[in-house]
């Protein structure tokens, strides 16, 4: 019999070419037994989980990140001196947009004696001030006892006789006759009232060709005007002029000599006059024009090593050693020009007339209280004797900013429009050259030492000055 394969009939049968079907016995067939399902892991974090890492983290960063960023002060102390740069730059740049109208930066001890200034804001020379109407003048008499300026009280050698108190303008003006600057008006010698919160202590009146610088008196009388931060103003009160009349000094008898100027020609229905007021930072109802840069918390303007060089001697913005102490927190106001230079420089109200260059010390604020010493001795904060040890000189250079590496000068030249952020060379006392030229004449001075350590420190006769080295 012929056999025929199982494939071959169902191609036959379906035309399909199936492949053979394998057949198990019933004894051997294989039912799938289910297995119970896995639960299904987890694809992320609950939220207190979150929360743990978190913590966990922050933990981690706040205890790491002092052992590996570098000292907080001297970061501290670097980003507010190019902070520092760009105010005063911009400054520059409004003065010049506005023709050098008189635009500048100020900034003021933030107490008597503190030796800081812990922000900067933007000052401009008010419009000068010619009285209330066309027919407003100034007449011009000998004031009433007291007649002179200067202090009555302290060491004896300072005592001016007949004086009126005063000591804020300083001491060249000591013993300087006092004078009546009367405003009125012209037809019926009417007293011509001034109006509040517009004329400071330290303005000049110029009645025709004749210059007189208003005195802190009693009788001038200030209303005090409260302003933002440090950039608070004192203006004269107005009410408390007796016969509308302003006490003063005439500043070319100061500066010439009493016998040395025209005698005081007076008019009865007095002369034209104007007012030339200070820089401010303020209007009139003490409202701050622009708003203040305040330093990062510790850091400061250290008063006692920024100041100026005249004719290659350096001058700072603290007075001088001795009495009298002073009464109000020092100031200074710099306005440019419209090339963007130092158009001109106040100090405690007083104009610097002659000044080559401009300095600024940015340090800590705990080094700016180091008083007035006169004598360079042990009792002198920044005293070092030539045989004081290593662990003394790293102390001196944390408690004083202009031996502190990590302070930095801001400079500027009067005549050049380039304000340039240097490093504080590292100085040592202790040695030549700086020892040597602390004692070149034997006769050392807290003050000359001063000078000495900072020339070294920002190498001004050696133009350490030229470039931003940061």
């Amino acid at each position: 019999m012929k056999t025929i394969s199982l494939m071959s009939y169902e191609t036959r049968v379906t035309g399909k070419n199936s492949l053979p079907t394998t057949h198990h016995s019933p004894l051997t067939t294989h039912h799938p037994v289910p297995r119970p399902r896995s639960p299904v892991p987890s694809l992320g974090m609950t939220l207190i989980e979150l929360m743990v890492v978190v913590v966990i983290l922050v933990t981690l960063v706040a205890g790491v990140l002092p052992l590996v960023s570098p000292n907080n002060d001297a970061r501290k102390i670097r980003e507010t001196s190019r902070s520092l740069q760009t105010f005063m730059t911009a400054a520059q740049v409004n003065s010049a947009r506005t023709g050098g109208s008189g635009s500048g930066i100020g900034f003021r001890e933030t107490s008597i004696g503190s030796g800081v200034a812990v922000e900067i804001f933007h000052v401009k020379r008010p419009p000068i001030y010619g009285g209330s109407s066309y027919e407003s003048r100034a007449a011009i008499a000998l004031a009433a006892s007291p007649t002179r300026y200067g202090p009555t009280s302290g060491p004896p050698a300072l005592r001016v006789p007949g004086g009126n108190g005063g000591s804020r303008l300083g001491k060249k003006y000591y013993g300087a006759q006092l004078y009546a600057v009367r405003t009125q008006l012209a037809t019926n010698a009417n007293g011509d009232p001034l109006p509040p919160g517009m004329i400071r202590i330290g303005d000049v009146i110029h009645v025709e060709k004749k210059r007189f610088k208003i005195v802190d008196d009693p009788r001038n009388g200030e209303d005090q005007i409260s302003g933002a931060g440090q950039s608070k103003v004192s203006y004269i009160a107005p009410s408390q002029l007796a016969n509308y009349s302003l006490i003063c000094v005439w500043m070319d008898e100061v500066e010439q000599g009493i016998g040395k100027v025209p005698p005081l020609v007076t008019v009865p229905s007095g002369e034209r006059y104007f007012i030339v007021r200070q820089p401010s930072n303020q209007n009139a109802l003490g409202i701050s024009a622009q708003p203040a840069y305040q330093f990062p918390a510790g850091i400061a303007i250290d008063f006692n090593a920024s100041g100026y060089e005249s004719n290659g001697v350096l001058n700072f913005f603290v007075l001088d050693p001795g009495p009298p102490a002073p009464v109000v927190p020092s100031s200074v106001e710099i306005l440019f020009s419209a090339n963007g230079g130092i158009d001109s420089l106040t100090f405690n109200g007083n104009p610097i007339t002659d000044f080559d260059r401009v300095f600024l010390l940015v340090g800590r604020v705990e080094n700016g209280a180091l008083g007035r010493p006169l004598a360079y001795n042990e009792n002198c904060p920044w005293y070092l004797d030539r045989n004081a040890s290593d662990e003394e000189l790293i102390t001196k250079r944390e408690e004083i900013n202009w031996l502190n590496p990590e302070s930095r000068w801001l400079m500027m030249e009067r005549a050049g429009n380039r304000l340039t952020v240097t490093e504080n060379a590292l100085v040592d006392p202790r040695k030549d050259p700086v020892y040597k030229d602390i004692y070149a004449t034997n006769k050392a001075t807290a003050n000359s030492a001063k000078a000495v350590q900072i020339e070294h420190a920002h190498e001004l006769a050696h133009g350490h000055s030229e470039g931003d080295r940061q």
